[in-house]
């Protein structure tokens, strides 16, 4: 009886779910509202006038679709509505703070070979924190410069395509768009060195945090060649919301090896989405590393749209506490002889949450594809959690597609050899770690910023260096 009465109530539940949801769906979008016209009608982007459509569109778009929940396939696995309770602020327009600015360079130090560097402050760019080395083939500016000097370039990409998988986050980034970083490389442009974009939040005000909306945009002609690495780092421990969208369109034979890093504190709140559409024969490389974050959810969409493009996908999530990291990956093989690989590796520690679905869609044009999609998990807890789902949506019957995820602990025959041979335990488990993590960290494009997270992963997981 007791059984049939629960299944009697689960529609009135769902009711009350539902219920719940539009509720808060209202509130959240009243909210940022309220934001969105003091925004408009403050001045603070009173120099961004290039983008006032885009930013309405925006925010219609937002209210249309509502808040994300639970109940939505794409969230199934991380709850949105710790998000929604954020009462946030927004930081005052042109705001770039001393203290923050010294917080900055010490968490984020010049990469050898960075001969451009653009760097924002809750949302604003700090010239002083920038350089440029004005090489031909390259422009790296401010979007609201660039959108001064370029319009036309910049309108006919920024918010051209829709990745398909953050929705109503997306949107709300557009809404609140007033500046950002554009990378824009010019035909058969080789560039030494790399270009560094690094978008930093810090605090509020004294009750709410604050909430910033990075940008970035990357065009790059036929046959460019370069290396980007995009930061996203907090000064200090206070708590922010970051909602950052990167757009980044390859002509053919481009190619763009691209490094994301988000670095956050136990009380940030970070929310991206990446966005790439190649075309014949372009090559992207992206490597995506997340360390911490009270709530990450990290989105990238690949599209293959031209005959022989490729992507390779690598991404190392690192978790501890009661973190919770999310990475959703979805690749589009929309033409045919298109190549992609990817890997992604989780670390989880403490009570940590990790969450990987990583989907491939292969469109019926896209015969002679050639795609391979792994998923590897390291607990290194009984309390840590892993919920990993690898995709495959196949419609074209000349294919060569797999996928696969293994989820495991340390091995605990090699820590007691290790131990055997008068290691400690502490090391052992922190070699093998960075054995786990050293064939992502060993691909990326700066050998210094994998020095550099090497010494991260020591302080939060333990990690030792193999070398």
């Amino acid at each position: 009886m007791a059984m049939a009465g629960s299944i009697s109530n689960l529609p009135r539940r769902r009711e009350r779910e539902q219920a719940r949801a539009a509720t808060m769906s209202t509130e959240v979008r009243d909210r940022y509202h309220e934001l969105f016209a003091l925004r408009e009608q403050g001045g603070g982007v009173a120099d961004a006038a290039w983008s006032t459509g885009l930013r309405h569109r925006g925010f219609e778009r937002f209210a249309e679709l509502g808040w994300p929940t639970t109940r939505m396939e794409d969230w199934r696995h991380t709850n949105p509505a710790p998000l929604a309770s954020l009462e946030v602020t927004l930081p005052p327009a042109g705001r770039v703070l001393n203290g923050a600015a010294r917080r900055i360079l010490n968490a984020a130090p010049v990469l050898p070979g960075a001969t451009d560097r653009l760097v924002f402050v809750d949302g604003c760019y700090a010239p002083g924190l920038s350089y440029s080395s004005a090489r031909a083939g390259l422009v790296a500016l401010p979007l609201a410069v660039a959108a001064r000097a370029q319009e036309d370039l910049v309108l006919r990409h920024l918010a051209s395509i829709d990745g398909g998988e953050s929705g109503a986050l997306s949107a709300l980034n557009q809404a609140f768009l007033a500046d950002g970083a554009f990378v824009w490389l010019g035909e058969e442009a080789c560039l030494e060195g790399l270009v560094e974009v690094i978008h930093v939040s810090t605090a509020g005000d004294d009750c709410r945090p604050a909430a910033t909306f990075p940008r970035t945009l990357v065009v790059a002609g036929a046959g460019a060649r370069a290396v980007l690495v995009e930061r996203y780092v907090c000064a200090g421990e206070t708590t922010h919301f970051a909602n950052a969208v990167t757009e980044v369109y390859l002509a053919p034979d481009a190619s763009l090896a691209h490094c994301r890093v988000t670095e956050t504190s136990a009380r940030s709140y970070h929310v991206s989405s990446t966005v790439v559409h190649q075309h014949a024969g372009s090559v992207y490389r992206g490597h995506a590393i997340t360390v911490g974050g009270a709530l990450v959810r990290n989105d990238l969409a690949v599209a293959l749209d031209g005959v022989g493009a490729s992507a390779v996908l690598a991404g190392l999530f690192v978790a501890d506490g009661r973190e919770h990291l999310d990475n959703h990956t979805l690749i589009r093989h929309n033409r045919a002889s298109c190549t992609s690989r990817e890997l992604y590796k989780g670390i989880l520690a403490d009570h940590a949450t990790g969450v990987f679905r990583g989907k491939i869609v292969v469109a019926p044009l896209a015969q002679k594809t050639d795609s391979r999609q792994t998923n590897r998990n390291l607990l290194l807890s009984q309390g840590a959690t892993i919920h990993s789902q690898p995709q495959l949506e196949i419609y074209a019957d000349d294919v060569k597609c797999t996928h696969g995820a293994a989820t495991g602990r340390l091995d605990e025959e090699s820590v007691f050899y290790l131990c055997s041979r008068g290691i400690s335990l502490p090391d052992a488990r922190g070699i093998l770690t960075g054995a786990f993590a050293a064939e992502l960290l060993d691909g990326l494009p700066s050998e210094t910023l994998g020095e550099q997270l090497r010494d991260t992963l020591h302080d939060r997981v333990g990690l030792v260096r193999l070398c």
